[in-house]
C-alpha cells in the first residue's frame, strides 16, 4: 500500500513539475516578444554616398521646425543651413512642457530672448553644443502662415530674433491666410485649412524657396518627378545610440531616405534632413508628407539626398500621443544637446 501511494506522490509531482515548466516556457517566449518590442530592430541600414561635408542642412514643420533648431544649434558646425516653418526658438520650454504648450506656442510674449541667448552660451561653455559662432555662418530661411493658430506667428517671429542675435543670415516668408501646416504649391487641403495632414495648398513652394536659400552657391535645376524606387525605407534602431532603446527615444522602426539616381552611382552631393511634425509621422498618415513635401522633387535633378527620420504615433502614450519631436524634455533634461537621444540618433544617420 505504501509503494502504491508513493507512486501517486511522484506521479502527481511530476505533473506539477510539467505544468511549472509549460508556465516558464510560456513566460520566456513572452519575455523575448516584449525584448523584441523594446530592444532596436535594426532592419536595412543606410548605404553610404559621397556627400559633400559642407552641404548638410535641415528643416522642418512645428515639432519638426523645433527640433530642427535644435539640431541645427547643437551641431553648428556641422549643420550649415536650416529652414522652418511654424516653431520656437532654442531651449524655449526649458524642459517644461506647461512652456512649451503655453509660450512657446501661442504666449510669444513670455519668450524672453535674452534668456535664450544666454542659456546657449551656458550650453557650449558647459560643453553640451557645438560653439554657437558657427551660426553666423548659417543660412536660416523662416517661413509661418498668418492664420497659424498652433503656433501663433510670433513665437516663430522670436525664433527668427534668436537667430538675429547670433548674425545668421536670414529670410523670412510669410504665407498670408495659411494655417498651420508645411507648405506646398500642389499638394494638400486649402490654405486655411486646420488638420490632417497638415499640408496646404498655399500656391508656394516652401521646398524650393529654402532649399534655393541654404544651397545660393548655385542656382538649383528645374524641379522634376521623383522616382518612386528612390523613396528607400531603413532601419532606424542601430542609429540609436547605446543605452537607449526605439521605445524610449520614440523613434519609428523604419525612417525614409530620398536618393537621386546620380548619387546612388557615386556622383558627389548634399545631404538635406526633415523633420515631420507632430501627427506627421508615417505610422500616422503614411506616405502623404515625405512624398508630397516637394523636397524631393528638387532633388532629383540637383544631386540631394532627402532623409526623413521618423517618429512613432501611440495615442495610449501619455508622454507623447502624437508623435511630436522633443523640444520640451521627454527623453530627458539633456534633449536639446548633442547628448540627446534623438539628436545623437539623427546625427548617427549623417555620419
Amino acid at each position: 500500500g505504501n509503494l502504491l501511494i508513493r507512486e501517486e506522490v511522484q506521479r502527481r509531482q511530476h505533473r506539477r513539475d510539467m505544468v511549472q515548466c509549460l508556465r516558464w516556457s510560456v513566460l520566456v517566449v513572452l519575455l523575448i516578444g516584449v525584448l523584441c518590442c523594446l530592444l532596436n530592430v535594426e532592419g536595412q541600414k543606410l548605404e553610404s554616398y559621397n556627400v559633400d561635408p559642407n552641404s548638410i542642412t535641415v528643416s522642418g514643420v512645428s515639432s519638426g521646425a523645433a527640433f530642427a533648431i535644435q539640431m541645427q544649434v547643437a551641431h553648428s558646425s556641422v549643420i550649415k543651413g536650416l529652414g522652418f516653418i511654424a516653431g520656437p526658438p532654442y531651449w524655449c520650454a526649458g524642459g517644461n512642457i506647461n512652456v512649451a504648450t503655453t509660450s512657446c506656442t501661442v504666449n510669444p510674449t513670455l519668450i524672453s530672448i535674452p534668456h535664450l541667448v544666454s542659456a546657449t552660451h551656458y550650453a557650449y561653455n558647459t560643453g553640451t553644443i557645438d560653439n554657437p559662432a558657427n551660426i553666423q555662418k548659417a543660412k536660416v530661411w523662416v517661413g509661418f502662415g498668418t492664420k497659424d493658430s498652433v503656433v501663433v506667428p510670433g513665437v516663430t517671429l522670436k525664433a527668427y530674433e534668436y537667430y538675429t542675435q547670433f548674425g545668421a543670415n536670414l529670410t523670412l516668408k510669410e504665407f498670408y491666410g495659411a494655417q498651420h501646416a508645411w507648405i506646398s504649391s500642389s499638394y494638400g487641403n486649402k490654405c486655411d485649412f486646420l488638420g490632417p495632414y497638415f499640408i496646404n495648398n498655399c500656391n508656394f513652394d516652401a521646398s524650393g524657396a529654402l532649399l534655393q536659400f541654404v544651397y545660393p552657391s548655385s542656382t538649383l535645376a528645374p524641379k522634376k518627378t521623383p522616382v518612386s524606387k528612390n523613396f528607400i525605407r531603413f532601419g532606424q534602431g542601430s542609429y540609436v545610440p547605446f543605452g537607449w532603446f526605439l521605445s524610449n527615444t520614440y523613434l519609428n522602426e523604419y525612417g525614409y531616405i530620398y536618393v537621386p539616381d546620380s548619387c546612388t552611382s557615386g556622383a558627389r552631393c548634399k545631404l538635406h534632413v526633415f523633420f515631420h511634425g507632430c501627427l506627421q509621422s508615417a505610422n500616422n498618415i503614411g506616405d502623404h508628407l515625405y512624398t508630397n513635401s516637394g523636397l524631393a522633387d528638387w532633388a532629383e535633378s540637383n544631386n540631394i539626398i532627402i532623409l526623413y527620420p521618423q517618429l512613432t504615433t501611440n495615442s495610449f502614450s501619455l508622454v507623447n500621443p502624437k508623435g511630436c519631436w522633443d523640444f520640451w524634455g521627454y527623453t530627458g533634461q539633456h534633449y536639446a544637446t548633442r547628448s540627446a537621444p534623438q539628436i545623437n540618433s539623427v546625427r548617427n544617420m549623417i555620419k
